[in-house]
């Protein structure tokens, strides 16, 4: 049974993978690799998988005597040319790569390497690990998913703002941007470089007040920032009414305040959505197929993680709305701060 989940139908495989009982680094050639590919540093890699990802293909490359050194590199067309060339950034190798270790493309080449160079440690053994063993590692795994759950459901370990979390702001003058002017203005780049962590988080706080207000969400929404996963510049969890920001991003030299604005209008838009799914479901059955109600199916469609949603993260309409809402938002946020400042100027 071990030999087949490991790929190894033999003892000629097995030899392949053991000689005289100690271990040898596996290359290229235990993969069934048949194409090679030299690149700018002269060195030979097989071509151990292709992905097409949106409208690229995406070549998985191993280096011939050491499959420890992998890359990936884009297939792009130019003057009637293919090129192999470097992915743009962070975001696209996190993306290409996710795909790459989905479940359903394990079972292919872009796995097999590492399956291949586990069963050259353990094969000399008939017995992998004892019971002892499996009941710990099953118990040390339980223990991490409870603590994660807690950890990303209630922001356990990140850096909670000092303005508490309000639904109900006061207005000024009809105008709950007015009311806080005063904190709104720092979002300027004239003074949004030299505030701090907890000063941004605060201010990010505030938003979300006043965004709470004035979408009525019945109830509060708590802003938190921390390390997320990689790519990941924000999200929101519902079942703790926290929306997360990426320290990295919120301290960014290079991402503005407004920026930083966006992000979290975004993020609330998805709580409001939250709640207008709550408020569907309470809607008499005969009412459900108004035209009103549309987008709220979708709502319901999406936001459910027991649902298979066959489309990627972009063409969500959770996320085309959410964007929508924040771009405009935002530009209503500006154009109000910049009239009330030059207004106090006066």
């Amino acid at each position: 049974m071990l030999r087949k989940i490991l790929g190894i139908n033999s003892n000629k495989d097995r030899n392949k993978c053991l000689r005289h009982g100690k271990r040898r680094p596996p290359s290229v050639s235990d993969l069934g690799v048949t194409k090679y590919v030299r690149l700018e540093d002269d060195v030979k890699y097989g071509l151990v998988d292709i992905v097409k990802v949106k409208e690229h293909d995406y070549y998985f490359l191993v280096k011939e005597n050491d499959l420890d050194d992998w890359c990936i590199r884009k297939s792009i067309d130019e003057d009637g040319k293919g090129y192999l060339v470097g992915l743009d950034d962070e975001a696209e190798f996190y993306l290409v790569t996710r795909y790459i270790m989905e479940p359903t493309r394990r079972k292919r080449r872009a796995m097999k390497h590492l399956m291949i160079y586990w069963a050259n440690g353990s094969i000399k053994k008939k017995r992998l690990f004892n019971r002892e063993f499996i009941l710990f590692l099953v118990a040390i795994t339980c223990v991490s998913l409870f603590a994660g759950y807690f950890t990303s459901m209630y922001g356990l370990f990140m850096t909670t703002a000092r303005l508490p979390p309000d639904n109900n702001v006061a207005y000024t003058d009809g105008s709950l941007i007015k009311t806080h002017i005063e904190t709104l203005r720092l979002l300027d780049d004239s003074y949004w470089p030299d505030l701090s962590l907890q000063e941004r988080l605060d201010i990010m706080q505030c938003v979300a007040n006043i965004e709470a207000t004035y979408l009525g969400l019945p109830e509060t929404i708590t802003v938190k920032t921390g390390e997320l996963q990689e790519g990941v510049l924000g999200s929101y969890h519902h079942t703790g009414r926290i929306i997360k920001i990426s320290t990295s991003y919120l301290m960014s030299e290079i991402n503005c305040g407004y920026s930083n604005l966006e992000l979290l209008l975004h993020e609330i838009f998805h709580s409001y959505q939250y709640w207008l799914v709550a408020a569907y479901n309470t809607v008499d059955d005969r009412y459900k197929n108004l035209y009103l109600f549309e987008h709220i199916r979708d709502y319901e469609l999406e936001l459910n993680p027991y649902n298979n949603v066959e489309l990627s993260y972009f063409a969500r309409i959770i996320e085309l709305h959410a964007n929508s809402f924040a771009s405009y938002a935002t530009s209503e946020y500006i154009y109000k701060i910049d009239a009330l400042l030059a207004e106090y100027e006066e």
